[in-house]
């Protein structure tokens, strides 16, 4: 009768060890937790530009949002493959369900792409569309 006792407290002792499957912190779904960022439309005020972008997924996953940005040749071609000439940082603000942020430079620009870091490192930065500034 003790041996029977002490097979069982072996076995029950031994479930609860190692439990039911692998023990481990659950990691990022990649579908869940992606983003989509788009540049809706940019103003160029007082030698600045506002740029006004609309973001979708889950936002608190944001690590920070830059600003990639093409400087104006003689020749703009927007066709080509987007030529990156600076990357900014920037802080944003929301405005009629819009985000917004504003950025002086000193160079013109041609176009411009936001990028956004997600906070998980599994999941790619995901760029927006890219915006052609006309006539400015």
């Amino acid at each position: 009768m003790k041996i029977k006792k002490i097979i069982y407290f072996i076995l029950i002792y031994t479930i609860f060890l190692f439990g039911c499957g692998k023990k481990i912190w659950p990691e990022p779904s990649v579908a869940e937790d992606k983003l989509q960022v788009k540049i809706n439309k940019v103003e160029f005020q007082e030698q600045c530009y506002k740029i006004f972008f609309s973001i979708k997924g889950k936002k608190y996953n944001i690590k920070k949002i830059l600003l990639q940005i093409e400087t104006k040749n003689d020749f703009i071609c927007t066709k080509c493959p987007f030529s990156l000439s600076k990357e900014i940082q920037i802080d944003y603000k929301m405005q009629n369900n819009l985000y917004y942020s504003k950025i002086c430079l000193p160079n013109k620009i041609s176009r411009m792409r936001l990028k956004v870091i997600n906070i998980y490192t599994s999941i790619q930065p995901i760029t927006s569309n890219i915006y052609i500034i006309k006539g400015d």
